[in-house]
């Protein structure tokens, strides 16, 4: 994909011409590749195919017999305008030309604009698992979100999906809940809107695994270092010269039963040695998965428990915490807050504005 477009390969007869081919439009390629593929797979040996208009219309607009009558008018296919209108009727019905149903066919690549083929060819379905009343509900807020201006190709794709309220939402193994919306990349959320609730916003668990993992052992000290910033504490305890995200993930290396690196050994070393108790709760936790595993599931209990106690908000998971409207930011994050305390944990939380637009002005933004 270049610059938001999308080469989509169709079959076309070897007897077409390059110019030709340049001069058709993409419908009336892909839909000569389309009956092309029904043939094929159906084995129907040169006899009709019925295709219902309501087909048509979906794959191509309400225009889209023109893209049939030049197929049409090139020879390409044949159409049996025979039907009839009643309960036990039937659709006209079409087949490849005589001229080339028996002839080799060639790929062509047609080039497309991907929200425009997404669209139209329905490259893309809603796989959301609607077996709960959880996924129910998350896949109705999540049909809430929309993009009204998309300002780059990735926008577009990420508008394409939630126009046509593409949610798939599911439940992993972890029992985290996965959507469009998380499986995108964080740059496009900036374009996004969460129904009248302003634009889209993260409110985030700081330190979700090390507030879990401290949450029947209470230990004052990692408490401590989780309100000041877990990573960045253990970055000047170890004066590590890795940045903060580096930290993090050697954070996770080091209380893990995988392969260690020099850093995450020292860290490991470092973590038995001042929070004996915390590390003893790790190993335990072990006996129940990988470490990983393990604190996902945790952390989706919680996410979710949250979400079900408190259904007058209108938000949805986001992993280790939340995506809701702008508006609803700061009540959201105060009853998380809470919540979390209730559940034995420090409580400490952030805000992610994706759209500066909807970030709070500073008390000096407010004076100038």
């Amino acid at each position: 994909m270049k610059m938001g477009k999308y080469n989509y390969s169709v079959t076309v007869p070897t007897f077409a011409k390059a110019r030709e081919l340049k001069l058709m439009h993409w419908q009336s390629l892909i839909f000569y590749s389309y009956l092309y593929g029904h043939t094929k797979k159906k084995k129907t040996n040169g006899l009709w195919i019925n295709i219902p208009s309501t087909i048509f219309q979906k794959l191509y607009g309400k225009f889209y017999r023109k893209h049939l009558n030049d197929l049409l008018k090139r020879k390409w296919i044949e159409e049996n305008s025979s039907y009839k209108n009643d309960k036990d009727g039937f659709t006209k019905s079409f087949r490849l030309s005589d001229q080339n149903y028996d002839k080799k066919h060639k790929k062509f690549s047609v080039l497309l604009q991907k929200r425009i083929y997404e669209k139209f060819v329905k490259t893309s379905k809603d796989k959301s698992d609607l077996s709960t009343e959880y996924t129910r509900l998350l896949k109705k807020r999540h049909d809430a979100l929309f993009i009204s201006n998309a300002r780059s190709a990735a926008s577009k794709a990420l508008k394409t999906r939630l126009d046509l309220k593409i949610a798939n939402i599911t439940i992993g193994e972890n029992r985290r809940a996965y959507s469009t919306i998380i499986s995108y990349k964080k740059t496009p959320r900036k374009d996004v809107t969460y129904g009248d609730r302003g634009w889209l916003v993260n409110v985030d668990v700081s330190g979700m695994v090390q507030q879990l993992l401290n949450k029947k052992i209470q230990n004052p000290k990692w408490n401590e270092w989780i309100k000041n910033d877990f990573a960045s504490c253990l970055q000047k305890a170890m004066r590590l010269k890795a940045n903060r995200s580096t930290v993090k993930v050697l954070f996770m290396v080091a209380i893990s039963d995988g392969e260690q690196s020099e850093n995450s050994l020292k860290i490991r070393q470092l973590l038995k040695k001042d929070f004996p108790d915390i590390m003893d709760h790790v190993e335990g936790l072990k006996n129940f998965g990988t470490i990983q595993l393990v604190t996902q599931q945790m952390e989706a209990n919680l996410i979710r428990s949250f979400i079900l106690k408190n259904q007058q908000y209108n938000m949805i998971p986001a992993h280790d915490g939340l995506f809701c409207g702008e508006k609803d930011a700061n009540c959201i994050e105060g009853a998380l807050e809470r919540f979390l305390k209730a559940e034995g944990m420090v409580g400490a939380t952030k805000i992610t504005y994706y759209n500066p637009k909807s970030r709070p002005l500073t008390l000096l933004e407010i004076f100038s």
